[in-house]
């Protein structure tokens, strides 16, 4: 993370995507924060999906290729800001990866105004310009390493959950994390269910079916792309796991949340329980 203390040139770029879009592919070394404030999107990182979400400042580093994809039925609006690579001997160093964190006021803040200041002629853009992405990316840092010292959460378990919500849309098993994180399958569950109170394959599902209900009560995706946005295997898949959790299919819970709330949905949910 120190090394990204050290980026001197940078430019910063936004656009609306109103109902499917594109960036990319983008071949080679790639390193800039994404800040999403409309909608959710797909973002591969040398062949490996993540999934960014509205309200989340990610920093994305592609070694080989970059590509998003914002799916269709719904508008998006992207920020970000580039890092120029030119002169950095260090850079051979940096490993492919995601990290997100929620966006705060003075992360918003500042891009905002290194906005401003891209789309002017003035004689001192361009120092301006770097100027606020040096504290945008300092920023980033310190919001993440301030996080990591107040989460009280042993860091095998915290590097999981990161994992986890990078890796949602992919087919992963607590197996795999376990094996991609480089702890033992007994270690990892134990430890993660001991912190957490799930296993990590009910975590997996739990959270699957909660970004899943979401989508399907808050934006306009088809059930087939929530279901690929989730990381379900099949539409048959996601239909099943949506009503072991809600009582009611996909179909069904978008059409009574048009009339109803989320919480009269899992009233119902506890109730049914509570009679079995």
């Amino acid at each position: 993370m120190q090394l990204l203390r050290n980026f001197k040139s940078f430019d910063f770029g936004e656009a609306t995507f109103r109902y499917y879009g594109t960036y990319g592919p983008v071949n080679g070394l790639v390193i800039q924060l994404v800040q999403l404030f409309e909608g959710d999107c797909i973002v591969k990182i040398d062949e490996q999906d993540y999934i960014l979400r509205k309200g989340e400042t990610s920093l994305i580093i592609a070694k080989q290729k970059l590509e998003y994809i914002y799916p269709a039925e719904t508008s998006h609006r992207v920020r970000w800001c580039n890092v120029k690579l030119q002169g950095h001997s260090q850079l051979p160093s940096l490993i492919s990866s995601q990290y997100t964190i929620s966006t705060t006021e003075k992360l918003d803040f500042i891009f905002q105004s290194a906005l401003e200041v891209e789309y002017t002629d003035s004689v001192n853009a361009s120092i301006l310009r770097d100027s606020y992405g040096q504290t945008l990316f300092n920023e980033f840092v310190n919001e993440i390493e301030e996080e990591e010292f107040k989460s009280p959460l042993p860091l095998p378990v915290r590097e999981c959950l990161k994992y986890i919500n990078r890796n949602l849309v992919s087919d992963i098993s607590a197996k795999s994390v376990s094996e991609d994180l480089k702890y033992s399958y007994a270690f990892m569950n134990s430890i993660f269910k001991k912190n957490i109170g799930l296993s990590i394959a009910k975590y997996i599902w739990t959270e699957r079916v909660n970004k899943a209900y979401q989508l399907l009560t808050e934006e306009d995706y088809s059930v087939l792309e929530i279901s690929e946005i989730c990381g379900f295997k099949n539409q048959q898949h996601f239909s099943r796991a949506i009503k072991e959790q809600f009582k009611r299919t996909p179909t069904e819970i978008r059409r009574l949340t048009r009339r109803y709330n989320y919480t009269q949905i899992c009233s119902e949910q506890t109730y049914n329980n509570a009679a079995v």
